[in-house]
């Protein structure tokens, strides 16, 4: 499954599908594992972020509704990245 990112500056790199030149402020979809490679670096940031803030609205969503509401897709693997992004950031 792929995900929506942005691209924060222009480079070169090889994602496994052979060379690409990627620039700033392109939208790209990447695999998980290619986002959170290129974020470790400061190249790329999801362009839907799921982070404390839209848990606490998922949260808050879901309390209000009668059933079981579907989360987004790739939720918990986006979830994933956040979390070790926020732990290397120290934040």
């Amino acid at each position: 499954m792929k995900v929506r990112a942005v691209i924060k500056r222009d480079f070169e790199v090889d994602l496994g599908e052979g060379p690409s030149s990627l620039r700033a402020g392109e939208e790209r979809e990447l695999e998980h594992w290619q986002l959170r490679v290129l974020r470790r670096h400061g190249l790329a940031e999801p362009l839907n972020p799921v982070g404390p803030t839209a848990v606490r609205k998922l949260r808050l969503s879901e309390a209000r509704q009668p059933g079981l509401q579907p989360l987004p897709q790739g939720f918990y693997s986006l979830l994933a990245g956040e979390m070790e992004h926020l732990r290397r950031e120290g934040g």
